[in-house]
């Protein structure tokens, strides 16, 4: 897991991200000059058809969710917010098709 106590900033939203998870739109962050697309927590819901909490749920209660691959913003006052790269998405679904009651609710 990529961590940055620098905060990288966080650009805004590629519109044109549409091969991402099949959503519109993903984390444009730029980390020493260099722009990266990241999925955040909505991202990854919204693909998944489910609201963005259980995405927090399954990181707290299940060890083998998927680390995400950047912490954007990390402070002392606040979380940071997770991003995991597109090319990760099947990953994060191979992992819900190990855990299909999760979506039987």
């Amino acid at each position: 897991m990529m961590t940055n106590s620098k905060s990288p900033a966080c650009t805004g939203r590629d519109k044109g991200l549409d091969q991402a998870m099949g959503t519109p739109d993903a984390m444009v962050v730029n980390i020493d000059g260099m722009a990266a697309v990241y999925l955040s927590q909505h991202d990854i819901a919204r693909s998944l058809g489910i609201e963005r909490t259980m995405i927090n749920v399954w990181r707290s209660r299940y060890a083998d969710f998927p680390e995400p691959d950047v912490v954007i913003g990390l402070g002392t006052e606040k979380p940071g917010i997770p991003g995991w790269h597109p090319d990760r998405a099947n990953e994060i679904r191979a992992w819900l098709a190990k855990h299909p009651r999760l979506l039987s609710h």
